[in-house]
């Protein structure tokens, strides 16, 4: 007889299928990565403004530590797929991240997909991280941080994703 599972149980599910590839890839291919999360993790725990603020800082430095072993820094530009010029440097990682992926040879509408959420994760990110480095208090509540995380975490999956269909692929 099969049991009927209740709404939690399902998004349980669901997020440990996801959980299950972040960490396979994180291992794989950015295993540095794993100590940003466990400090995101310690952050969030203590529950402070100041440590969600720092977690999201963190949230910007596990993506640039994906970036770095995906697509490392160069010094030579790179052309996107609308042939316009981006640098690809240290702080460059979302652009690292965008040509990592259109080097995967994504479709059209999933690469613009990813490229808006990656500049929409991004762009909160980095204003954090930018006030933070001015020292600018920043009032961040806790369900926001949690979003970003999430956000973050569940970005690193989609690199995951298309990064195993790739390797199917070929």
């Amino acid at each position: 007889m099969k049991r009927q599972q209740n709404l939690g149980d399902v998004a349980e599910d669901i997020f440990e299928g996801a959980r299950n590839l972040v960490d396979t890839f994180i291992r794989s291919h950015c295993p540095k990565a794993a100590e940003k999360i466990v400090a995101i993790n310690e952050r969030m725990s203590d529950g402070s403004i100041e440590s969600l603020s720092a977690a999201l800082t963190s949230c910007r430095r596990l993506l640039m530590d994906v970036a770095d072993s995906i697509f490392p820094a160069r010094v030579e530009e790179w052309k996107d797929r609308k042939d316009r010029v981006r640098k690809v440097g240290i702080e460059q990682y979302k652009n690292r991240i965008l040509a990592y992926l259109a080097n995967l040879g994504e479709s059209e509408g999933s690469y613009a997909l990813l490229e808006s959420e990656l500049e929409h994760l991004a762009s909160r990110l980095d204003v954090i991280y930018e006030k933070t480095c001015k020292g600018v208090h920043i009032d961040v509540s806790l369900e926001e941080a949690r979003l970003a995380v999430i956000h973050t975490y569940l970005f690193i999956g989609e690199i995951a994703t298309y990064t195993n269909q790739s390797i199917k692929n070929g």
